[in-house]
């Protein structure tokens, strides 16, 4: 778990390089009110074994959320977290969220 938090901690510290591809804002989630949470990611690289890479970060006021999804294209119900981090389980991911990076990330509509 340890290692799993330093390679975050790493991977947020890192500037957008040419490598990695930003994809900006996936989703802007309504908490009510004036309240949201924002929803960005960055895919930054292939997984071998089953797809993209992508950084997820989520900010607002559900708290923060930092993670690397590994998103498989052909089959979804692979794709897995390698990495998580962050006030915000991934649990508490919006759906949308998620098929917006998924979308973004495998070229789909």
């Amino acid at each position: 778990m340890k290692l799993g938090i330093l390679a975050l901690g790493l991977i947020a510290a890192m500037p957008v390089t040419a490598a990695a591809q930003q994809l900006g804002l996936l989703f802007e989630e309504d908490l009510g009110g004036v309240y949201k949470q924002w929803w960005t990611g960055a895919v930054i690289g292939a997984d071998p074994a089953s797809g993209v890479l992508v950084f997820v970060r989520g900010d607002g006021k559900s708290g923060d959320f930092y993670g690397v999804l590994s998103v498989d294209c052909v089959t979804p119900e692979f794709s897995a977290w390698v990495a998580e981090g962050g006030v915000i389980s991934t649990d508490a991911i919006p759906g949308p969220a998620i098929d917006a990076v998924r979308a973004e990330a495998c070229g789909s509509p």
